[in-house]
């Protein structure tokens, strides 16, 4: 009997060493650790999406302010022209561009300012989302070490299975 007794306790040994195996690859810490990755990612997806668009729309502003300088300077030369004329179609012609001109330049004006809104709200937004970049690493980091620590736990549990099987 004692030999019967001997397999029972190697077999009782060898489904908890199972069993251990199990709970170490079906740990419930495995999904809330990828959760807290795919969460992360997803944060600084948003960042660099909110900082590709900010920086986009500071290229925009630039180049709005060289329109307005050039439709600027071009006001400013047929103002000067408009001095020098003397005939009444020249003139109506001329006020007519530099109106033109204003009118454009008062567009642009608004379009930039626009642009410089939509600039702080992705700046606050940016800001916002780097908090919570931290609060998603700060989340990540803690769920990693808990994985680990209950990995280590249930690797130990099983060595001490594997020393006792061996005994």
């Amino acid at each position: 009997m004692s030999v019967l007794s001997d397999l029972l306790a190697l077999q009782k040994t060898d489904i908890a060493i199972s069993q251990a195996r199990h709970r170490l690859a079906h740990l419930p810490q495995i999904a809330v650790n990828a959760q807290a990755v795919i969460s992360l990612a997803n944060v600084k997806k948003q960042i660099e999406v909110a900082t590709s668009r900010q920086n986009q729309a500071q290229i925009e502003i630039a180049q709005l302010e060289i329109e307005t300088h050039k439709l600027g300077a071009t006001a400013e030369r047929l103002k000067k022209q408009l001095r020098t004329v003397i005939a009444i179609r020249e003139i109506e012609a001329l006020q007519h561009e530099i109106s033109n001109c204003e009118v454009s330049r008062g567009l642009l004006d608004d379009k930039e300012l626009e642009l410089m809104e939509l600039v702080d709200a992705l700046a606050s937004e940016i800001v916002s989302l780097s908090e919570n970049e931290k609060v998603e690493s700060n989340h990540l980091s803690e769920s990693r070490d808990e994985l680990v620590s209950s990995q280590t736990a249930i690797r130990h549990e099983i060595q001490e299975l594997d020393e006792h099987r061996s005994a």
